[in-house]
């Protein structure tokens, strides 16, 4: 029988085309959000009675001697509240002419609370929109200001609590002494000098390192509640109170019955990449590169570490399970084959955890993310790479929201330093009844930080696998269907609108196994992906999956396409692997049976786009054309007319 031939025609890739033309914005339709109704003379005038409460308080402050050695503070805080069941209106609340701006908003309840820097002698800019709204009206007939008076009920003097942007549940008690994640106003090196110098008058701990991004400086802050509120010079500087996040430690999964041989001869099959391939880089506890199949695919000058003290050896596991998925995929399909397996790409390998009793708790994880890439990019400057980091942290509390960490990916992906990347980050594994309330603990466990990140591809994890072999599970059922969500999958179901809809694909991250009774899950290993083992000299093959797995093979998979579209922009490597992927049949039928919008955005959050198909990803055919436009889109010209210009 003839063999059919598979159509494989090259993408159309389309630069420079763009072109400068004049752009008017359409005008806006749609509704006016609902404002709360309330008595205009008596609201207005306890709004003004607060606010002139508020000016006596600043000016007793103020007459109290500031310490020597200490710069007096240059403003002070206000908390906005809104009514129950209304927003306020945030984009109003800050004026930057005056230096007013918003520093932080959250949502408790169904009640919004906004805290706003105030210079000294600008809490007129408040005082004159309420008075406004008590004396004036506008052309409709309503209270001048009306939308943003109505929607404050009252305002307060900011405390150490009102800066706090995680869940309320996550506040350390009173008078405990923890890490915290704190958010300066500012980027320049003059906030963190006055930081400092507060800290050490505040009887604080700062932590080795920060971060710095447009308008904020991170550090990482030990210390209690009490000792933040108590400083004016420190209110004066914040911006934002976190909690620290921390790292869980992995878990490492029971060994298939395999044989050295089968390294060796799939060793010998391999066909080496070329020095200037493009790379995996791997951030992650390490490789050992001593397995048998990675050392041609891993070169010494390619593994780095974060302090010379930790070495560049795998003291866990992890990362060497990592680097054989990002090399090979499942090991089971390579093991099978007979014929030679071409390798297109290399690996890197950047030790960002230290081995125990070490931890990185003192520092930001974002600016360790960040050093990892660097070693990688400093030791290669010329190399393509794709970037995969299957750690994260192992609570979901910020349910989107942008954390240190996560901006840190998001600066690196937009290369902020010049530098564009292509970023695979895990979802995360929820952990507490895995497979014991499958997909109801799954759509209420958020994606963990930093997999929020707007600009990095962020995987989750699906499964095809239900077959379990072991003699050990007689008796015992896949956990997932076929095609459905992986059991340990963290989802972002729980996250508001606002955030994006993560996970942005899914791979294969293996399935768990439920007892005849309902009351056990595991993990056997027909169920999960195979990989190299970090000690050869103990077995070569490890059984691995949940997220992490795939994140290994979802990097694999862009570097593969990096490797056949090598002048593309990282970014539209991204837009590739998503506009390929799929939903299976088991999510498509899901989807086909949702009810509404609603219905269809939720499962959204649970399965992302789908699973990347790798013929979509690399070739058009005859009747099916990608055609790729790159170019920069400027939405205004920098000079003074009325009307943008879309370049």
């Amino acid at each position: 029988m003839a063999t059919r031939k598979i159509d494989r025609r090259p993408h159309i890739v389309v630069t420079g085309t763009a072109k400068t033309e004049r752009f008017t914005s359409p005008q806006q339709g749609g509704g006016k959000a609902a404002i709360p109704s309330v008595d205009r003379a008596r609201h207005g005038a306890a709004l003004r009675r607060v606010l002139a409460e508020i000016e006596a308080d600043l000016a007793t402050r103020r007459g109290r001697a500031t310490p020597a050695g200490i710069e007096a503070p240059g403003g002070f805080y206000l908390e906005f509240e809104s009514p129950p069941g209304f927003a306020l209106r945030l984009e109003s609340l800050e004026y930057a002419p005056s230096g007013i701006e918003l520093v932080a908003a959250r949502r408790v309840d169904d009640t919004t609370f906004a805290t706003v820097y105030v210079p000294q002698g600008k809490i007129e800019f408040f005082v004159k929109r309420i008075e406004a709204y008590l004396a004036e009206t506008s052309r409709s007939g309503k209270p001048k200001n009306e939308r943003l008076i109505n929607s404050i009920a009252t305002i307060r003097l900011a405390v150490a609590e009102s800066f706090w942007t995680d869940d309320l549940d996550a506040l350390p008690a009173p008078n405990t002494r923890s890490w915290w994640e704190v958010w300066l106003r500012g980027d320049d090196y003059e906030v963190l000098v006055r930081f400092r110098a507060q800290a050490q008058r505040m009887g604080v701990t700062i932590g080795e390192r920060h971060l710095t991004f447009p308008e904020r400086t991170v550090v990482l802050v030990e210390g209690t509640l009490e000792q933040f509120a108590s400083s004016l010079d420190f209110l004066d500087t914040l911006a934002e109170l976190r909690h620290a996040a921390e790292i869980g430690s992995f878990f490492t999964r029971l060994a298939p019955q395999e044989q050295a041989a089968w390294a060796v001869d799939l060793a010998a099959r391999t066909k080496a990449p070329s020095k200037d391939a493009v790379a995996v880089c791997i951030l992650d506890t390490g490789v050992n590169r001593g397995h048998a199949l990675l050392g041609s695919v891993l070169s010494a000058k390619d593994m780095h570490t974060g302090k010379p003290q930790w070495g560049v050896d795998d003291h866990h596991g992890h990362g060497t399970e990592m680097a054989g998925v990002a090399a090979y995929g499942d090991l089971r399909a390579a093991l099978a084959s007979q014929g030679p397996v071409d390798v297109r790409h290399r690996l890197e390998s950047a030790k960002i955890l230290p081995p125990p009793p070490g931890q990185n708790r003192k520092d930001l994880y974002g600016a360790i993310t960040a050093e990892g890439v660097g070693y990688a990019e400093i030791a290669s400057p010329e190399r393509l790479r794709v970037i995969s980091m299957a750690i994260t942290t192992t609570d979901f509390r910020d349910r989107g929201q942008p954390t240190s960490w996560s901006s840190e990916v998001d600066a690196l992906c937009a290369g902020t330093d010049g530098a564009q990347r292509l970023f695979f980050v895990s979802a995360g594994n929820l952990r507490e009844d895995a497979g014991l309330q499958f997909r109801e603990r799954n759509e209420t466990e958020g994606v963990h930080d930093p997999g929020q990140a707007w600009n990095a591809l962020t995987v989750g994890a699906y499964t095809d696998r239900t077959q379990i072999d072991e003699s050990s599970y007689r008796g015992w059922t896949s956990v997932a269907e076929r095609g459905d969500l992986a059991p340990t999958s963290t989802t972002s179901c729980i996250w508001e609108a606002q955030w994006p809809i993560k996970p942005d694909i899914v791979m294969e991250g293996g399935n768990m196994a439920l007892s005849p009774n309902r009351k056990e899950a595991d993990f056997p290993d027909s169920l999960s992906v195979l990989s190299t083992y970090y000690k050869p000299n103990v077995r070569q093959f490890t059984a691995t999956g949940d997220t992490s797995a795939a994140t290994a093979a979802a990097a694999r998979f862009g570097a593969i396409v990096r490797a056949e579209y090598p002048k593309l922009w990282p970014e539209t490597v991204r837009a590739l692997i998503v506009d390929s992927a799929e939903w299976t049949p088991k999510m498509q039928a899901e989807i086909n049976g949702a009810r509404g919008s609603e219905g269809v955005a939720h499962l959204l959050r649970c399965f992302g786009y789908g699973v990347p198909d790798g013929e979509r990803a690399l070739w058009s055919a005859g009747h099916a054309l990608t055609l790729m436009v790159e170019d920069e889109l400027q939405p205004f010209d920098g000079t003074s007319s009325p009307d943008p210009v879309l370049t």
